[in-house]
């Protein structure tokens, strides 16, 4: 990805339609808290490709991109997956958060304060999630930005199931 990354291409227009159309709980519950330009002006669209990644969320003025990890996302194949791709986006100069879907029901409000974090500050050009003790938040175990490369200590909980697959 050294090249500008190329957004929704037309390829994956099917993949992204069917999965805005069933969308899973969580991330149905984010989307209500996201869309509009809710959350302090920023708008958000669900199931963005970025190359050939598609996103659960993106946010074009932050480059921000979150993901909702269940299940599927607690197999060591699937980590592995997950790192290479979060790389690939931090190293095309996207920032990544994940969350783990429980994490939207039962810690809603310090989820949003998450990517609040994120925010570029109007005074600032360094968003504060950059910062290293900025924590990604999963159930059991956190994993923390290390440089801008993602690291999963252990077996650490990682993003859901269905999307955020590389299509190569």
């Amino acid at each position: 990805m050294n090249e500008k990354p190329k957004h929704n291409l037309v390829y994956l227009k099917p993949v992204r339609k069917h999965l805005r159309h069933h969308l899973t709980p969580a991330e149905a519950a984010l989307w209500s808290l996201l869309k509009n330009s809710q959350l302090e002006g920023r708008k958000f669209r669900r199931q963005h490709s970025i190359d050939n990644f598609v996103v659960d969320f993106y946010c074009p003025e932050e480059h921000l991109v979150i993901e909702l990890d269940g299940e599927v996302h607690n197999n060591p194949d699937q980590q592995d997956k997950d790192i290479s791709r979060d790389k690939k986006l931090e190293e095309a100069g996207f920032k990544v958060l994940r969350f783990e879907n429980k994490f939207v029901f039962e810690h809603r409000e310090q989820m949003l304060n998450d990517i609040k974090a994120c925010f570029k500050d109007k005074l600032k050009t360094t968003p504060s999630c950059e910062h290293p003790s900025f924590v990604r938040r999963g159930a059991e175990t956190a994993y923390s930005f290390n440089a801008g490369v993602s690291s999963f200590p252990g077996k650490g909980k990682v993003p859901a199931g269905r999307k955020g697959f590389e299509l190569f």
